[in-house]
């Protein structure tokens, strides 16, 4: 699978790892399996690490993101602290 988590429960920390071609299905599949994990919870520092990864997303699926964003924050869930780990190429000038 082209999208795996692990959860260090001591750093309080979720990490998303991406590789290769990863279509957005296949994220929000591991999203709602991660959050079932009982070491999960809202406020978790979460890392998501895209810089081996081609990704897929439509808008649908950024629709999904913010429907998943919006129902937390109604909820009245903490928000996770979330960084992003992406591959830069360099422009030749």
């Amino acid at each position: 699978m082209p999208v795996r988590y692990a959860i260090q429960s001591g750093l309080d920390l979720l990490l998303y790892i991406f590789e290769g071609d990863c279509i957005a299905r296949e994220y929000f599949d591991m999203y709602h399996s991660a959050y079932l994990d009982e070491r999960r919870h809202h406020g978790m520092k979460v890392f998501i690490d895209i810089s081996r990864a081609t990704l897929d997303f439509d808008t649908q699926s950024l629709r999904e993101a913010t429907a998943i964003v919006s129902e937390n924050k109604a909820g009245g869930f903490p928000s996770d602290r979330v960084a992003i780990l992406t591959k830069i190429r360099a422009c030749d000038s």
